[in-house]
């Protein structure tokens, strides 16, 4: 539970803004072009974070430059399509 789970109010969160996920693959997988497809024409980074002690799993930290709500969301969803665990 987080503090906005507490107070049953939704974060004040302004637009455009930076906005930080990070993403779970199988190791097999081509982030970058998956990425790509995702944000198209949206200024981004992708940085490799961790790999899982059997190798099996890779993660990434992914910084998307966002408009707002709906798109913040809409690309969390579209993470969450193509990967084992997003945050």
């Amino acid at each position: 539970m987080n503090i906005c789970d507490l107070s049953n109010k939704k974060p004040n969160i302004d637009y455009p803004v930076h906005w930080s996920y990070k993403v779970l693959v199988d190791a097999s997988e081509d982030i970058n072009l998956k990425v790509e497809n995702i944000l198209n024409d949206l200024k981004y980074e992708i940085n490799p974070s961790k790999d899982s002690s059997s190798g099996k799993y890779k993660s990434y930290n992914i910084k998307v430059l966002v408009s707002s709500e709906k798109e913040r969301l809409d690309i969390f969803n579209k993470f969450k399509n193509i990967s084992k665990f997003v945050l």
